[in-house]
Parts: C-alpha cells; structure tokens; sequence
C-alpha cells in the first residue's frame, strides 16, 4: 500500500468511525483479532504436526513418524522463536521515589483519580517529552510493564500545573475502557510489526508464508487502528482537563509547542554555533536552559509561532490532531500562557534539580565531544581555506574552486556554496562530489533540476549510487509523484538485493 493510498483510506474509516463508533471499534477489535487467529491457527498446525508425528512414532512407523515431527518440531520452534517479541526499555535514567517524592505522589494521586494501571518505573531523559512505555514481559501475549518517561526539557519548560495536564494526558491513554482498548491497539501494531520482521528467512516456507500475510494485513491494521488512535488524544486531552483544569491543559499544549519549537530551532543552533570559535562549550545545555527559555523567545516570536500553530490543519499522516482542533475539543481560546514560575522541575525535583541538570549535561558531553571539536576543526580549516584562497573564486582553477565552495558550505554560507559549486558541477571536469552536492542542495529547495546532477554523480561515482537514489526517492515522495517515485524505490530494492547476494 502506497503512502497515498494509506492516506485515502485512513479519510474513508474516519467517516465511517464517525457515523457508528461502536460498530467501528467491533471492525477493529475482528481484525485484530483476525491476526492473532492465523498466527495461532499456524502454531496449532505446527503443534498438530508435532503430536502427529509422535503418535506414529510411538506404533513404531518411523518414516512418516519421523517425517511429520520433523517438519512439526521446526515448524513450532520457529513460530515460538518469531512470536517472542523483546522490546527495550527507554533509555535514560530511572528515579525513584527517595529522589523525587513529589513526583511519585502526583503520579499515584493521577492513578487513582483515573482508575489507570500502575507505573512500574520512572525514566528522566534529555528529551521535550514525555510518554509511557508499555514493554511485554511476554512478546505478543502480553504482561506489560508501564514504564513512564519524562524529558527534563519538558519539566524545564513548563509549569506544574501544565506538567500535571500533560502527565495526565500520558496517563489518559492508558484509563478506561477506550483507552485500554487504544493502548492494547498500539501496543499490537507494534509487536505486529516487529513480528513481521523476525520471519526474514527465504529459504523457510514458514517464513514466507506468514510474511505474505502480514505483508497485506498490516497495512489494513495500521490504518484502521490509526482512526482510534486520533480519537485517544481527543480522549486523553479530555483526562487531562477533568484533572488540571480545560485551561490548564491548553495553556500545556501551547506551551510544549511554542517552547519547543524554540529548543529544536533556536536553542541548540545557538548552543552548537558556539562550536565555531571555542573547542568546549562556554554554557552546558541544560543548565543554561531555564534561562534560555525564559530570555530567548521575545513576545514577537511567541505570537507568530502561535499563529503559524493555529493555522495547521490535522493531517492524516499524523495521529495527533492540529493544536486548533485540540484546544477547540478542550473548549479553550489559544493564547500565550504566563511564565512558568516556579519550573514543573523545581517543583518535581527541588534541592536535588542541580545534581540531575549535571548528570545531564555530563552524559551530553561525552556523546557531543567529538562532534563537537570535529566541528571546530571544520570551521577553523574552513576560515584558512578561504584566505588562503582569497576573496574572487572566479579566479581560481577549478580543483581550488570546489575547495572554495565547500568552505562556504562549512561555514554554512549555502547560497555562495550553491552558487560557487554549481559552476564546478556544470564544468567539463566535474568531480561526483560537486554533483552530488549541488544535487542535494536543490533538491532540498525543492528543484527537479538536481536530479540531473545526481544523475551525473552516480555516473561517476559507484559509491555514492545508494545515497544519490535515496535523495531522489525521498524527493519525489515529497511530491506524491508516485510514478517517478517508484522508479528510485526499485532501484533502491536492486541494490539492496545485489548488496545481499
């Protein structure tokens, strides 16, 4: 099923589910079912073969005895082996009560107010976030440990209350008889999938056959699951407004939207700018970015984000309804909320907020490092390449040209690079990295005419054949061209094949 296909019919079964609801979510439960019933049916066959095999064994023919067993015994063992899914953990680093008695008093104050499952375990991590996780102790029948996760950003970043509405947000999805119903939904959708992986051998009938299955269930799952997987947030909004209040929990949806889109497109890009000039970071991330979120996004910013919000409209690519659609189900106007004074992670974490903000930025450091001074050496290359080079391009042969325009893209001057690289590009002697490059680049602008280089790229160079198919792929994906789109995806899947081989 292609994306657009998957789109067309997710419009379809949100009329249906909204004409009879109780008649969709029975269509739901069948075909979930459905899968569990031929993997079962496929297990019992494999079982019968096995007890089959044993009975004629045991009146000593051993032929067909040995034969059915067999095929029985192997049969079984890779259905177990396939079905018995094991999901990570979240990674991060697990709280406990004794660090953060606040917090745990709020997360059993939600569960009895909710009438939810129990946590089992709390996980703090570098993310503007929060989540449960729902981890089978055994693979696709179940016995899930609820693990909840919770950025220190998010905590960082928003009041309290907000962190209360958005905590029983994460919790809604889990009370209730929708919610256990969406929940046990996603949960299969995932194991479903991650089951459709492990049968991968060619040489096993076993294998294919149940690959052909889920190759044509799953899609149908996905999509018919997806429906109720919109209408949950809906839900779980509503959880969070019967708990912290219908504005509290629009001002923590505004909030989480407006801060971090400043931590994803701002905060990060002034922390790693730094890089440039200093081979260690002046700041740490996270112990500046109270500060940051409190000083870095001006009024200004706050009113347009906040407008560009409101203009989205829900897609069906995306589970999670527009913000306009969600604070309309909430019965809430958008506005800009109050500051958060004090942090949802003063209030969580109190005297022991400065020992996690390190432990956090020493775990970033480590990861970071090396990105970090690599960038640093780019940069400071990159600043000596040009004046080496001096100030006219134009004059320069044309090896020392393609080495001006990657110092321009270094130092992220792309409209100089494009225009420096292009001339390279275009030249009789292009190399297939200028190609690339340029390829790339307009693509990204959204410029058919950059397939022509990458065209050129691959012609000059093997190696970078998979990457230039991939950017064109993705490029007319983005365009719904299918046609095109198509041609790239099986040239992708023949050089994947003869990688295999």
């Amino acid at each position: 099923m292609t994306d657009q296909e998957f789109r067309k019919l997710v419009a379809r079964l949100e009329v249906e589910c909204e004409i009879s609801p109780p008649r969709y979510r029975l269509r739901v439960l069948a075909l979930a079912l459905l899968g569990y019933a031929v993997v079962l049916a496929a297990l019992g066959l494999g079982l019968g073969l096995l007890i089959a095999g044993a009975s004629f064994l045991a009146e000593e023919r051993y032929f067909i005895g040995g034969k059915l067993a067999l095929v029985g015994g192997v049969m079984t063992f890779l259905l177990v082996r396939a079905l018995w899914v094991r999901l990570e953990g979240p990674p991060g680093k697990r709280l406990t009560a004794e660090q953060s008695p606040r917090l745990f008093r709020l997360i059993e104050k939600l569960r009895v107010k909710l009438k939810a499952p129990a946590i089992h375990e709390v996980v703090l991590n570098d993310e503007m976030n929060a989540s449960i996780w729902q981890t089978p102790r055994l693979g696709m029948f179940g016995w899930h440990r609820n693990t909840l996760v919770i950025g220190l950003p998010l905590l960082q970043a928003l009041s309290q209350k907000q962190f209360t509405a958005v905590l029983a947000h994460e919790y809604g999805h889990l009370s209730g008889s929708h919610g256990k119903l969406g929940a046990w939904l996603y949960r299969l959708r995932t194991t479903w999938d991650r089951v459709y992986q492990n049968f991968d051998d060619p040489d096993s009938p076993v294998d294919r056959g149940l690959q052909w299955f889920f190759r044509r269930y799953l899609p149908f799952f996905s999509a018919y699951s997806f429906v109720l997987a919109r209408q949950q947030e809906y839900e779980a909004d509503a959880a969070a407004a019967r708990i912290a209040g219908a504005r509290e929990a629009a001002d923590a949806l505004v909030s989480v939207r407006l801060k971090g889109r400043f931590i994803g497109e701002r905060f990060w890009n002034r922390l790693w700018r730094d890089a440039d000039n200093h081979p260690m970071p002046a700041l740490m991330p996270h112990a500046s970015m109270h500060t940051a979120l409190k000083a870095g996004i001006t009024t200004d910013d706050e009113s347009a984000w906040l407008r560009e919000a409101m203009a989205e409209r829900t897609d069906v690519g995306d589970t999670h309804p527009a913000l306009r659609d969600r604070l309309e189900a909430l019965g809430e106007a958008a506005r800009i909320p109050p500051p958060a004074s004090p942090t949802a992670a003063q209030a969580m974490f109190e005297e022991r907020l400065p020992q996690l903000v390190k432990h956090f930025d020493s775990d970033w450091w480590k990861q970071a490092q090396s990105a970090w001074r690599e960038r640093h050496g780019d940069v400071q290359g990159a600043r000596s390449t040009l004046a080496e080079l001096g100030p006219d391009e134009n004059v320069l042969p044309e090896q020392e040209r393609e080495r001006y325009g990657l110092a321009l893209l270094t130092l992220e001057e792309p409209e100089r690079a494009l225009a420096v690289l292009r001339k390279v590009a275009d030249s009789r002697d292009a190399t297939a990295r200028a190609s690339f490059i340029v390829g790339r680049m307009l693509l990204d602008r959204d410029d058919e005419s950059g397939i022509r280089y990458l065209e050129a790229a691959m012609d000059k160079d093997g190696e970078c054949v998979m990457a230039a198919n991939e950017r064109a792929w993705e490029f007319y994906m983005r365009r719904d061209d299918t046609e095109k789109a198509e041609y790239y995806r099986e040239r992708l899947m023949a050089l994947h094949q003869d990688e295999a081989a």
